[in-house]
């Protein structure tokens, strides 16, 4: 279908770097053959439960929560049933907003997000499902959901610096130069909502939206190198089954980056429904997140 013309939708990307004042310390299990950095003043503590390994990781300040769960993996296991089990054992009532088959920096994983009341508070959690050399992984974050402008970015990266202790068994990258690897597209992130910050990151993460909104936002960061192909971002009406509008943006030969783009109604207030926002890079979607407006 064509386009509507009455819904304008622009792209602005902001590719950050940004270095750690703070000291850090590697977190390493030789057993479960796993290794993960955290700043120094967090703190950690070492569980079992039952024949599984858990590591939690703690902020002074208890904002930021940090779980590895690490246990030996069956040949009958897969992502579907880790995700299930965990899921129905570990987060029960949380609400699934994000799932995605990629990878963490080259380990093939699956990415999930997720929303979650714990203690009358909302959560944002981000979770890697992993299955590599005879084990299986839940690497997973939790940060206030009022907090999490200020809290994601340290999430982020103490879940990005989870590393194998051996080479990961997949054949999904076999016959890669290095070149080639770190040219592979994989959404990390993506966040919706109302407001963005001075960084164009999304505030108050939510996919619940009123009629009167102005603007909705959905923010991402990626990994690899999105030179070749511009990303795409589609916007959709569920209920009148409709293509509202898409737009592309060429970014820099660097290896990720963070992307936002917003929708307007230009002043008008949005028809009341159910939508979806696509991501795509090289003919492959990379995302699909659901809204609804009401």
């Amino acid at each position: 279908m064509k386009p509507s013309p009455f819904v304008t939708i622009v792209l602005s990307f902001c590719f950050l770097f940004s270095s750690t004042q703070a000291q850090e310390k590697w977190i390493t299990d030789a057993e479960t053959q796993f290794k993960i950095k955290i700043p120094e003043t967090f703190t950690q503590k070492q569980t079992r439960d039952g024949t599984d390994k858990v590591f939690t990781l703690m902020s002074p300040d208890e904002n930021v929560f940090i779980r590895v769960r690490a246990l030996k993996a069956e040949s009958q296991l897969t992502s579907d049933l880790l995700q299930k089990v965990f899921e129905q054992n570990m987060i029960r009532g949380a609400q699934r907003i994000m799932n995605k088959d990629g990878d963490l920096h080259g380990i093939p994983a699956r990415a999930s997000a997720y929303t979650w009341k714990i203690d009358e508070s909302d959560a944002i959690l981000a979770v890697y499902y992993i299955i590599q050399n005879g084990f299986a992984y839940v690497v997973w974050a939790a940060v206030p959901e009022n907090l999490a402008h200020e809290y994601s970015d340290t999430a982020d990266g103490i879940i990005d610096s989870f590393e194998l202790l051996s080479t990961p068994s997949s054949n999904a990258f076999a016959g890669l130069s290095s070149a080639e690897k770190s040219s592979r597209v994989t959404l990390l992130d993506c966040k919706m909502g109302t407001q963005v910050d001075q960084n164009y990151r999304v505030l108050f993460y939510s996919t619940n939206f009123t009629t009167g909104c102005e603007k909705i936002y959905i923010g991402f960061s990626y990994s690899g190198n999105a030179f070749s192909n511009p990303l795409l971002v589609k916007w959709y009406s569920r209920s009148l089954q409709q293509l509202m509008n898409e737009s592309s943006l060429n970014t820099p030969n660097e290896n990720g980056g963070h992307g936002n783009a917003f929708i307007t109604n230009n002043g008008a207030p949005w028809l009341k429904g159910d939508y979806y926002v696509e991501i795509w890079h090289d003919g492959k979607m990379l995302n699909s997140q659901d809204f609804i407006i009401r």
